[in-house]
This record gives structure tokens, C-alpha cells and sequence, in this order.
């Protein structure tokens, strides 16, 4: 427990300091911050809850055909794991390979913005578990996200390969990719729902009648939807959702933007269900990253910085206190894997190097 609160704490505190400097000492502090937190993630053992998972994936189709591995995996992780295999490497070197590519799609991110230290302090306390510990491939596609939408209103070439990217990084993607193609394009809601419904039907077909694995996968889930004990709505809940609320609001009067607001909508009914139902908060911290992220682009401002910095503190010490005392608590995705006993205790604690498994 020590190292995760040495760590988170110290990142988010030189990086919150950090925000009030010149854009320059900002990138130097972030890309030094940046090293730490993918050097953390990258020489861990069985740490989080989903990386046991990632062991076995790579051990059970790195001697696989191509062929019979893109049912399962979704392509780009397939090569990366042929890549490492190719090495040499272990099922180490593949979860080190992900956080890797996690900090250089970050690295991205945050030259993107015109106050990086400040967007990787909240990045820190409220996404860096979530996407380095746990959600490894949805993470991975929110970050490739993350870059599309920085061309919402630029180049259509750039914003259409970085949303295929994120596809193939996790086909789930395209979930929050569509709505951004809607405000960037503009498009009808009746053409939109006509393309959804395709899309749907694809799913199906594929998931159904084409991968046997993914059926058994997504079948799991839907037993486990609703298996969730619903959790208490202290005062901590509520006060995040009003300090994000007004973070939200102030972004999307000052700028005129009423899209944010929407989604701020959107995600305060995932909040809410994510509470209540296994695997939401999958769908609401991916919702969230891209919506934090939106309202830092649009802030950058040296006339509006300041207020944002101060709206945002409340919000990191809400994430990091929420964050490190939820680390010795038993994980819901826990409950859906077979694995052995041991990964039925916390999956974060205590933290450990590869090097001592």
C-alpha cells in the first residue's frame, strides 16, 4: 500500500504544482512524471485486476495460428503478442509492452493541451488505476481516443485512422467513437440510429455465429450484470458528481459548448449505475476520460486556467482518497475470472515486481 500512495500522491502533487508554471518546465516535469508512473506499471508481477488475465492470454496464443486468435483477441494486441513472442519475451514483457504504449499514447495526449501537468494530475488520480491496472485493452483505446478527439475540428484524416486504431485496440471503442462522429459531422439522428443498428446486427453475427469465445465472453457478462450488490451513495458520491458538474458547466457557458454538458449528463447516469450493475464502470471511467479530457482542451486558457486549477483539486483529492482506500477492497471484475484463489483477494495489494513472482 505504500509504494501506491508514494507514488499516486507525489505524481499528483508536483503535477498539480506544476500546472501554475510556464508551458515549458510543464512538459519537462510531466514527461519526468510520465517515466515514473509507466515504469511503475510496467515492472509490476500480478498486480491488478485484470493483468493475471493478460498472463494467460499471452500464454495461451503465443504458440496459436493468426487465424485463430483474431475471434479472440482484437488485432492489434494479437501482433503484439506475436511481436513479443518473436523476442523471446514472457508474459511479462507483454504486460510491460502495453504500459509502454500506454505512456507514449499519453506522452501524445498531453502535448495535445495547453496545461499537461494539470490534466495528468487528474489523469492520476482518477483514470491511471483503472486504465494501467486493470481495463488494459480499453484503456489502451481510450488514450488512441483520447488523440482522435483532439481533431475533432481538424484534420478528418487523422481523427478517422485514430478511431480505427481504437477499434482494433478494443472493438468496444466504437461505442464512444460514434457519438464523436455525430458532433463532428454533424449527423442526422436517423441516419445515426440507422448505422447503429447495423453496427448492432454486425456485433451479433460476429459475436453469435462467427466467435464461439467471444459468445461464451459477452454470455458471462450478461450473467454477471446484474449480479451486483448495489453500493452505498455516501457524500463523497455526491460531491464529486457537483464538483464535476460545475467543472462541466463552467467549461461549456465559457466556451459555448453544450455538448459537455450532455455528456457530463450521460456519465452522471452511468455514476449512478455503475453502482448498481457489474461492468458499468467499464463504460463510465471510459466515458469520463473523454469527457475530462474535452473540458481541458477547451480550457488551456491562461484566462481560465486558474479557475479550473482550483475546481480541480477538490476533484484529485476525491479521486486519490477514493482511489488508494478502494486498492484492499475485493474487485467486482474479480468475481467473473476462474483464476486461483489468490486472485480472489485484492488484486492490488500488496504491490509487486515482476522480478518477485
Amino acid at each position: 500500500m505504500f509504494l501506491y500512495v508514494l507514488v499516486l500522491v507525489s505524481v499528483c502533487s508536483t503535477a498539480w504544482l506544476a500546472s501554475w508554471t510556464p508551458l515549458l518546465f510543464q512538459k519537462k516535469v510531466t514527461s519526468f512524471l510520465l517515466a515514473i508512473i509507466t515504469i511503475f506499471s510496467a515492472l509490476r508481477g500480478y498486480v491488478g485486476t485484470d493483468t493475471y488475465s493478460y498472463h494467460e492470454m499471452y500464454n495461451n496464443f503465443v504458440d496459436e495460428d493468426l487465424g485463430g486468435v483474431f475471434g479472440v483477441v482484437e488485432p492489434i494486441f494479437v501482433f503484439l503478442i506475436k511481436a513479443v513472442g518473436l523476442l523471446g519475451g514472457s508474459s511479462f514483457l507483454f504486460v510491460g509492452a502495453i504500459s509502454l504504449i500506454q505512456g507514449v499514447l499519453l506522452w501524445v495526449v498531453l502535448r495535445s493541451l495547453a496545461s499537461p501537468a494539470l490534466f495528468l494530475c487528474f489523469y492520476v488520480s482518477a483514470f491511471y488505476l483503472s486504465f494501467s491496472f486493470n481495463i488494459l485493452r480499453g484503456g489502451t483505446a481510450a488514450l488512441v481516443l483520447l488523440i482522435t478527439v483532439s481533431e475533432l475540428y481538424g484534420s478528418a484524416k487523422k481523427f478517422y485512422i485514430g478511431g480505427l486504431i481504437a477499434f482494433l485496440a478494443h472493438y468496444s471503442s466504437l461505442i464512444f467513437y460514434l457519438p464523436i462522429v455525430i458532433v463532428r459531422e454533424r449527423i442526422s439522428f436517423k441516419l445515426f440510429g440507422l448505422l447503429v443498428v447495423i453496427l448492432v446486427a454486425s456485433g451479433l453475427v460476429f459475436v453469435f455465429l462467427i466467435s464461439d469465445a467471444q459468445a461464451a465472453k459477452y454470455l458471462s457478462y450478461a450473467v454477471f450484470f446484474g449480479s451486483g450488490e448495489e453500493a452505498s451513495y455516501g457524500a463523497g458520491f455526491f460531491l464529486l458528481i457537483v464538483l464535476f458538474g460545475i467543472l462541466c458547466s463552467y467549461i461549456s457557458l465559457s466556451f459555448g459548448n453544450a455538448w459537455i454538458f450532455v455528456f457530463f449528463l450521460f456519465w452522471v447516469v452511468l455514476r449512478y449505475f455503475s453502482n448498481v450493475f457489474l461492468f458499468v464502470d467499464r463504460v463510465e471511467v471510459i466515458v469520463n476520460i473523454i469527457l475530462v479530457y474535452w473540458c481541458f482542451y477547451y480550457s488551456g486558457r491562461r484566462k481560465y486556467s486558474m479557475y479550473v486549477r482550483m475546481i480541480v483539486l477538490p476533484l484529485v483529492v476525491l479521486n486519490l482518497f477514493g482511489g488508494i482506500s478502494g486498492l484492499e477492497k475485493v474487485d467486482s471484475g474479480a468475481r467473473v475470472n476462474s483464476l486461483d484463489d489468490m486472485h480472489l483477494k485484492s488484486p492490488y495489494v500488496p504491490y509487486r515486481f515482476f522480478w518477485e513472482e
